[in-house]
């Protein structure tokens, strides 16, 4: 099932569940037991004007699924490419939302310079990264998965990658320390699938 149809079915049984012509957002209901409900959003979903109705009626919070990843935000060694981040930053502030950042240490979606660096630079480029990211989400951004999915898929410990066949299982400490660095009250997470 894709997302969308999942948010069209999610509002259907909210309706059947409240009873009203109009009722209230499952952002609405879960707040009613203390918790936050969000979707992981598409860079064109905001295009679309009957999903962003459905999204602005149902979430409180917000979770890009590509355009913070470092392939869109650094294509070039040192150079940022900020303009989504800035448009769902706007976007998050201007409906009241929390957005979430994904991802900044992950195996896949890298530029292809980022495996050509010897180990001196990969460290100085990580933390570059991560805090330039951070940093300039600075106390807007509710929370970051700092790394993605480390672990091995079949229990064998951590994920065979570059960053721990390079730099050693103390890329996950350190890309935590420099997260908290760039800001010191957003919620790390090591975010890991099922």
């Amino acid at each position: 099932m894709r997302r969308r149809e999942l948010l069209i079915a999610a509002s259907g049984l909210a309706v059947a569940a409240a009873g009203a012509a109009r009722p209230a957002g499952l952002q609405a209901l879960a707040a009613r037991r203390g918790l936050r409900w969000g979707s992981a959003v598409a860079d064109g979903s905001f295009a679309q004007p009957d999903l962003l109705a459905l999204l602005l009626h149902n979430v409180g919070a917000i979770t890009p699924e590509n355009a913070l990843k470092w392939d869109a935000t650094e294509p070039e060694p040192g150079r940022f490419a900020l303009r989504t981040f800035d448009r769902l930053l706007a976007f998050a502030r201007r409906h009241h939302l929390l957005l979430r950042g994904h991802t900044l240490v992950w195996h896949q979606q890298l530029p292809a310079w980022v495996g050509t660096l010897d180990t001196a630079e990969l460290w100085r480029a990580l933390q570059r990264h991560i805090q330039g990211l951070v940093g300039h989400g600075c106390g807007q951004v509710q929370g970051w998965d700092v790394v993605n999915e480390p672990l091995d898929g079949q229990g064998r410990g951590l994920r065979r990658n570059l960053w721990l066949e390079r730099l050693g299982p103390g890329y996950i400490a350190a890309a935590l320390r420099w997260a908290r660095q760039a800001d010191p009250e957003a919620r790390l997470v090591i975010n890991e699938y099922g």
